[in-house]
């Protein structure tokens, strides 16, 4: 199964798909809860995220995107992060082990929400 993590400012973007909450958990030695969410962009897309508000800055949240959107036809389609550099030596490293950047991500709007219930041809 296909994993990557994100950090990113408050509040956390819109990147293009419908997520829904189905639950909450309290960390041990954490001060937020983390929160499960699950793509609803089409039925059936097996895509889920976590969302985990750091403790040392609270307006950066850690997403861990799991599994890969099975509603490709979307047009924000997540992309996981870029490989690690061809000078990276550490041939046991993993995405994992890759240093966590903040990036600003673009806000994507959907007719859904928006309010304009007309299709783009």
């Amino acid at each position: 199964m296909q994993k990557w993590t994100e950090r990113v400012r408050a509040p956390t973007p819109d990147d293009g798909f419908s997520w829904r909450k189905y639950g909450q958990k309290e960390i041990l030695g954490s001060k937020y809860p983390r929160d499960y969410y699950r793509c609803t962009h089409v039925q059936g897309c097996w895509a889920k995220k976590q969302v985990q508000r750091s403790d040392d800055d609270p307006t950066v949240f850690e997403i861990m995107y799991h599994g890969r959107h099975t509603c490709i036809d979307h047009p924000a389609t997540v992309v996981p992060p870029s490989p690690l550099p061809e000078n990276q030596t550490d041939s046991n490293a993993s995405i994992d082990d890759a240093p966590l950047q903040i990036r600003e991500l673009p806000v994507f709007v959907s007719a859904a929400t928006s309010g304009n219930n007309s299709q783009a041809t």
